[in-house]
């Protein structure tokens, strides 16, 4: 008899602790879906975008006692100017769903997204981002030295930080000595050989000493 009540007990104290999971779980769970006030919602991860960069998403869908959905077709439809693009979210587990899609466009964008359990809409979002003609290289302008050292290793380079500079101008001396080669040329000519030449040579002679007979100069 005592055994039993042993293990009564002991099954009581597994179930109470259970309990109190599951209701410290459901409560938070209720309590932030509650200050929210939604059961469904897709969010980007920025509000303003560069363009040509990413767009990530993610949802989250509850049903009406505030258990997560995870079966539901979730479908995004985008809106700007002149398009309108299509992206399906994929179910993470726990009602999570997340997605990413590339817009190849600037300016607002406004979507809605539609969330489908066996054929029938359940929810519906709709939300706003910004993609603005922004140069992502000036988004971030600390130096990505890894990155660097990735870029001279596939090209045949190599990377070197600025108070290294004399291993690079050795590096290079080196280099250019061995591919540098002198070629050296020499040519003669002979005035002599050519008669024309010699002969506007004696030309030039004598109108020089013909012009410095005339002035006095001999």
């Amino acid at each position: 008899m005592p055994e039993t009540f042993g293990v009564g007990k002991c099954h009581q104290k597994k179930s109470n602790k259970e309990f109190f999971r599951n209701f410290i779980r459901n409560s938070i769970q209720w309590l932030r879906l509650a200050d929210e006030k939604q059961q469904f919602f897709v969010q980007t991860n920025k509000d303003i975008y560069a363009s040509g960069e990413t767009i990530y998403l993610t949802g989250e869908l509850y049903d009406d006692k505030l258990e997560p959905i995870s079966d539901a077709e979730i479908d995004i439809n985008f809106s700007t100017s002149n398009n309108s693009y299509n992206l399906n979210l994929s179910s993470e587990g726990e009602g999570i769903y997340s997605g990413k899609i590339n817009i190849p466009e600037t300016g607002d964008v406004d979507f809605t997204v539609t969330a489908k359990r066996n054929d029938i809409n359940t929810n519906n979002f709709s939300g706003k981002f910004n993609i603005g003609e922004v140069d992502l290289e000036k988004l971030q302008t600390i130096m990505q030295d890894n990155y660097l050292k990735l870029i001279a290793s596939n090209t045949g380079g190599k990377f070197s930080f600025l108070h290294n500079t004399s291993d690079i101008t050795n590096e290079i001396d080196n280099r250019s000595k061995d591919k540098i080669k002198v070629t050296t040329s020499s040519f003669t000519f002979n005035l002599l050989s050519s008669e024309v030449i010699l002969i506007i040579i004696i030309i030039i002679l004598s109108f020089e000493w013909f012009i410095r007979k005339r002035e006095g100069m001999l």
